[in-house]
């Protein structure tokens, strides 16, 4: 029985993860656009800055989440475009 509880809380888990981290990459997708159409160098760095928070968010909350991969890839597009 301990095992059937531990696979649904499992799924739950991951579940919420993955929710969690499509919230948090919404977040940083809407702070992304408003960068990209700012037109003040020092501003758009910082709404670029602001926009890795919530993917740090997620990887630092659920560091084994369904999306790590993306939210990866999304934080590092984040920082190529901050070197810009």
């Amino acid at each position: 029985k301990a095992s059937k509880f531990r696979k649904e809380a499992n799924e739950l888990y991951l579940k919420l993860a993955d929710s969690y981290c499509t919230k948090q990459r919404k977040s940083t997708s809407q702070m992304f656009a408003s960068a990209q159409k700012q037109k003040d160098a020092a501003k758009k760095k910082k709404l670029l800055q602001d926009a890795i928070a919530p993917l740090d968010k997620c990887l630092t909350e659920y560091p084994d989440n369904p999306q790590k991969q993306k939210v990866i890839e999304n934080k590092q597009f984040l920082e190529n475009e901050l070197r810009k």
